[in-house]
């Protein structure tokens, strides 16, 4: 900023020392590469006033200050000239009124470019170079967070608190508009200033580093001039750090925030086979206990108006012969609030001994244990190369150290994973108690008795409904139980 206030105190005193010039003022765009003209508000109002005739000549430290492209260099210059306006390059000496100006100009052009393209290279090799060890920093802050003294992501408890009301919020029904409502409302300051939005609300539910993880590259610079950042889609590698630093939300609250979000947007029901291009709460989720196809949803026209039922494409046909009835999609719904309200009053009773069945199977197979302790080791691991980054940071040890030690502390961390698996594959997965825990969780939250069919819960903890002959649905829990109801 010094120096680019010294350049513009030199060039206003060069042009107002010259008697045969008149100022007309200074044209500087701070932190704007040259590359493009694109976003380069001062150079494209210099270009406005030549047009309107009120400048007749530019004077610019060098052609790498004035344009980085070749072709926006060139096509720039050459209409300056036909409206007569000259460009003169001080460190070039060089006056685009002469004939021999275009050809240099070229040459020069073509070497600003190529030097920006190889910094630009340069640049994207350092970072990935940094991504594959762990050691970027992030530039920009993502809300909830702030960085410590080590530059680390730390929690900031303030925004903290409004992510886990935004998460709360969206669980509860409210839209991402709404919640950006009541966001504003609150005078709750946005991320980067301005107004909240539904958008901003979404992209901090759903992103990564809020519970806790990384993905590196998610959009990257095209590596040649005019510069463009692309979204990410396969064309380059990403990096993911699980466990990068504390989460605000839990993994499983996100979960639920996805499966709702898939619910509303109706990408989580699958097409009945009719393949009639809409989709509905139920739809792929009924499915015949006794042939195991999936219902087809059908209208009827009854006195009260249009009623939907469910049926068995297998019933009584030539094919399979499946004698499972029909269903009313009331009585599915209505079967459903009865078995929540039972879940509900009986949530303790009924999940706890579960839970606590399952760690007492894990301890007898020494799991709990041995997890224990590759956690305990995960950790020590992790707070060495906290250590280690900091130490590169300082200048304590050289890249070579600091790639030697990084190499070896990833290797023991793969290897605390490998085993992980090692020790889940031989007994019941955490993820089992995580699920039942969840459950419990959203259960234990619900306040009173479900009056009337909700959609959202039922979302969260149905993954299929099975229809018995006996009139008896079963209700397949995401959490791995099965609940059996008699349709009233």
């Amino acid at each position: 900023m010094v120096d680019s206030d010294a350049q513009m105190e030199y060039y206003k005193g060069l042009i107002q020392k010259n008697p045969a010039w008149e100022f007309c003022g200074i044209y500087a765009d701070e932190g704007i590469s040259g590359t493009s003209r694109w976003g380069r508000e001062d150079f494209q109002r210099m270009l406005e006033e030549c047009e309107k005739g009120w400048i007749d000549l530019i004077l610019t430290k060098s052609i790498t200050r004035f344009a980085r492209n070749t072709v926006d260099t060139l096509s720039t210059v050459r209409h300056l000239k036909e409206i007569g306006v000259s460009v003169y390059f001080e460190k070039e000496r060089l006056n685009t009124m002469t004939e021999e100006s275009e050809g240099i100009l070229t040459i020069y052009g073509a070497v600003a470019q190529q030097e920006s393209e190889n910094i630009s290279q340069n640049v994207h090799w350092s970072a990935v170079n940094r991504f594959k060890h762990g050691t970027f920093v992030i530039s920009r802050r993502p809300y909830g967070y702030d960085k410590d003294e080590e530059k680390e992501l730390a929690v900031k408890k303030d925004e903290a608190a409004w992510v886990r009301r935004m998460a709360s919020m969206y669980m509860n029904g409210m839209s991402g508009v709404r919640i950006a409502e009541c966001l504003n409302q609150n005078q709750v300051a946005a991320p980067y200033g301005g107004l909240w939005s539904s958008e901003a609300v979404l992209r901090i539910l759903f992103n990564e580093k809020t519970v806790g993880d990384c993905l590196h590259q998610k959009t990257y610079s095209t590596g040649t001039v005019p510069y463009r950042t692309e979204k990410n889609r396969g064309k380059k590698p990403q990096y993911f750090i699980r466990d990068d630093h504390e989460g605000i939300l839990s993994r499983d609250e996100q979960m639920r925030l996805q499966q709702i979000k898939e619910h509303r947007l109706g990408r989580q029901a699958r097409m009945n086979p009719r393949g009639s291009g809409e989709t509905y709460i139920l739809s792929g989720k009924v499915v015949c206990g006794e042939c195991g196809r999936t219902f087809i949803r059908k209208k009827e026209q009854r006195r009260k108006g249009v009623s939907i039922k469910w049926r068995c494409p297998g019933h009584r046909s030539e094919e399979c012969q499946c004698y499972t009835n029909e269903i009313w999609e009331v009585d599915i719904k209505n079967t459903f609030v009865n078995a929540f309200n039972t879940l509900v009053g009986h949530a303790d009773e009924l999940f706890g001994p579960i839970i606590q069945g399952v760690k007492r199977i894990q301890e007898a197979n020494g799991l709990h244990e041995a997890l224990g302790t590759l956690n305990q080791k995960k950790l020590e691991l992790k707070e060495q190369r906290h250590i280690l980054r900091q130490l590169k940071a300082n200048e304590c040890i050289d890249s070579a150290l600091y790639f030697e030690e990084s190499r070896k502390i990833e290797r023991e961390l793969s290897r605390c994973r490998s085993e992980e698996k090692q020790l889940h594959s031989r007994g019941i997965h955490q993820d089992t108690i995580t699920g039942l825990q969840a459950t419990l969780h959203q259960l234990q939250g619900y306040d009173g008795k479900m009056q009337a069919f909700d959609g959202d819960q039922f979302i969260l903890l149905v993954r299929e409904v099975s229809v018995g002959k006996e009139r008896e649905l079963g209700f397949h829990l995401r959490c791995g139980l099965n609940l059996y109801e008699p349709v009233l």
